[in-house]
């Protein structure tokens, strides 16, 4: 569903609030919908979408619908977590003397002495 539709779905369901819910909830939530519909581009759509998703009634309405105009899709809110950091390369560390292998998990783990050789063990590939 593009914002458009979700404008127009919300603009459609500002009468029928005082049926589906309580009157105090539903002047709120009418109150929060128009502000949200003065809102431009994405910001708006996202802050209907938030409104509409507060109450199972306008949940319901809203699949209702959606699934009457064949665009059945749940609405879903996704916001990236905000300090995302990609994966680290892992390293492959091998025992000199032995050949053991280790394959370090993350950068914060301590590169361990060999078992069997007693060695430090080095860097031998960087994966990832």
């Amino acid at each position: 569903m593009d914002d458009e539709e979700l404008r127009r779905l919300a603009t459609e369901i500002l009468p029928a609030l005082p049926e589906l819910l309580d009157s105090d909830v539903a002047a709120r939530m009418a109150g929060e919908l128009r502000a949200a519909l003065a809102e431009p581009g994405g910001a708006g759509a996202l802050a209907i979408s938030t409104v509409l998703s507060g109450h199972a009634a306008t949940r319901a309405w809203m699949r209702e619908r959606l699934r009457a105009a064949g665009l059945d899709e749940p609405v879903r809110l996704y916001v990236p977590l905000a300090g995302f950091a990609p994966d680290q390369p892992a390293g492959r560390y091998a025992c000199p003397a032995c050949g053991y292998q280790w394959f370090r998990p993350t950068v914060d783990d301590d590169i361990p002495l060999c078992s069997q050789g007693h060695e430090p063990l080095r860097l031998t590939a960087v994966t990832g």
